[in-house]
């Protein structure tokens, strides 16, 4: 008979990028503009994704915590949007999701809680289809699941 065991691991998976433009030029509202220095589009600064798992024999809870940066959606670095809102800042946001597997004999049960807050954030504000404006995130989701290995 296999002994019940308690088991604490981390993990981190994140990433810092420092995206500047080094030189250049795009058409604005006045002519072209340099955009030396600027912030690379859609680039955020930091993505970081960070979790715990906890487990004890044949149940483990996982808490899992995603950091995103702010963006810029266009090379002039626009902070504030147009009415439109096809342009502008796009905000830096926090994610929690927690997840409990329970596992017997050949029977897997999962329960996954994604965006646990409910916070809202968006990271697009795309220009074209569908539209310009923002695609906001989703809410806050459950997704259960039941595996069976044969």
């Amino acid at each position: 008979m296999k002994k019940d065991r308690f088991a604490l691991s981390f993990y981190t998976s994140s990433s810092w990028m420092r995206a500047r433009y080094l030189n250049g030029f795009v058409a604005g509202s006045e002519g072209n503009e340099e955009i030396e220095g600027n912030h690379v589009e859609a680039v955020p600064e930091w993505i970081s994704r960070n979790g715990l798992t906890a487990s004890y024999g044949s149940l483990q809870l996982a808490l899992q915590h995603q950091f995103v940066s702010e963006s810029f959606s266009d090379a002039l670095n626009t902070k504030s949007p147009p009415p439109s809102g096809a342009v502008g800042l796009v905000p830096s946001y926090h994610i929690w999701d927690l997840q409990g597997i329970y596992t017997y004999e050949n029977l897997t049960l999962r329960a996954s809680f994604q965006n646990i807050f409910d916070n809202s954030y968006f990271t697009k504000r795309p220009q074209m289809y569908p539209g310009p404006g923002i695609w906001s995130s989703d809410g806050r989701s459950l997704v259960l699941s039941i595996g069976l290995k044969i």
